[in-house]
């Protein structure tokens, strides 16, 4: 049986076959479900994220940090997303509209 693979390569699986744990993310009251292998850099770029960018939303407000999803293929796409391999994230993902004809960053946000 062939392994599944995400855009990046990595496998994609259940929370248990990729051994998906939860990472708190520090001083943003948030936790992601990522791969043990990628958690450290995510976390500590999100945690950079919510200090210099913007904050991450909060618990208890909308929910739209995502991380780990074991997801169908992408679509209009033929392959998984990394998501389901629990190597990305996506923070306050309904302000900053993955392929939306503006990102919703502030010139001086991008520039961060």
């Amino acid at each position: 049986m062939a392994i599944l693979k995400a855009q990046n390569g990595w496998p994609v699986g259940t929370k248990q076959a990729l051994g998906v744990q939860n990472y708190i993310v520090d001083g943003a009251n948030q936790h992601f479900p990522l791969i043990p292998a990628t958690a450290p850099i995510l976390c500590a770029f999100a945690a950079k994220f919510n200090v210099m960018v913007e904050p991450i939303n909060k618990a208890g407000t909308t929910f739209d940090d995502w991380a780990f999803n074991q997801m169908e293929v992408i679509p209009g796409q033929t392959v998984y997303s990394n998501h389901a391999a629990g190597c990305a994230i996506d923070i306050n993902a309904t302000k900053h509209v993955w392929k939306a004809a503006t990102s919703g960053f502030t010139p001086q946000q991008e520039a961060t």
